[in-house]
């Protein structure tokens, strides 16, 4: 079955638990953590591992055994870069100049925002958080988001904006 757990956002050590859905039969589970972390605590199909605060990235695999042999084997990449964020939800299409345009995206626990907006607008509210306001220039572009922890950052998400033809109030 697939394995569980944080596999991002590993920066700066902790203790984090993983586990697989127990396996009919399995009388063991075998464990393999990248170089440098540490099990903390072994309950078969699920652990608890440490991550020293040098910790970059790593493989964490787990096989079930049972008398007849062992199963295939289940890994799962680890690195201490927080994930790309999930989405971005806002406007795909605004005027030129238009006030207030707000972008989100899902609250990551233990990451802050980089957002980035085309040239002509301007962030004037958000930045580092997940709900950026801005007010945008007279061209169509990307607004994109960054999840970033004290290691470094994510890949960048990209929401492309276009711009509409409107009317003047006035």
């Amino acid at each position: 079955s697939t394995m569980t757990g944080q596999l991002s956002n590993l920066c700066g050590g902790g203790q984090y638990t993983y586990s697989v859905a127990a396996v009919s039969g399995a009388t063991s589970y075998q464990w393999t953590v990248p170089t440098g972390c540490t099990i903390v605590t072994n309950n078969g199909n699920s652990i608890v591992m440490s991550v020293p605060s040098t910790f970059t990235t790593g493989t964490l695999s787990v096989r079930a055994y049972n008398s007849c042999g062992g199963s295939s084997l289940r890994s799962a990449s680890l690195t201490r870069l927080p994930a790309t964020p999930a989405s971005i939800t806002g406007a795909a299409s605004v005027c030129p100049n238009q006030v207030g345009v707000t972008f989100t995206t899902p609250a990551v626990t233990g990451v802050t925002q980089l957002w980035t907006v085309p040239t002509g607008a301007t962030i004037t509210a958000g930045q580092s958080t997940t709900s950026m306001t801005c007010n945008w220039g007279t061209a169509a572009g990307s607004v994109t988001v960054r999840s970033v922890n004290a290691c470094g950052q994510s890949a960048a998400l990209s929401k492309s904006v276009s711009l509409a033809t409107c009317m003047d109030e006035g």
